[in-house]
């Protein structure tokens, strides 16, 4: 299950903020029924975009600006939503 990088971290000042909440309670509720289907949801956090806000700092050829957004993105899915089950 892909998670959208974009719909999580909407701008570059959520970086700070964390995932924004509405939409990591949305994935937490796909996750729960996946699990109550007896299926365990296997995550994947980059599929080849990245969001606006970063395409327009100069994206994964500015790595300085790149690996700290995308290391606080996984941490904030890591922290919400393993606990629910998911890989």
């Amino acid at each position: 299950m892909g998670l959208d990088w974009a719909r999580l971290v909407p701008s570059a000042e959520a970086v700070a903020l964390g995932v924004e909440p509405v939409a990591m309670a949305r994935y937490r509720q796909i996750i729960d029924m996946v699990n109550e289907a007896g299926m365990q949801p296997m995550l994947t956090l980059f599929h080849h975009s990245a969001p606006a806000w970063l395409a327009g700092q100069g994206g994964w050829t500015y790595p300085s600006a790149a690996i700290p957004a995308f290391y606080a993105f996984a941490e904030g899915v890591i922290d919400a939503l393993i606990p629910c089950g998911a890989r």
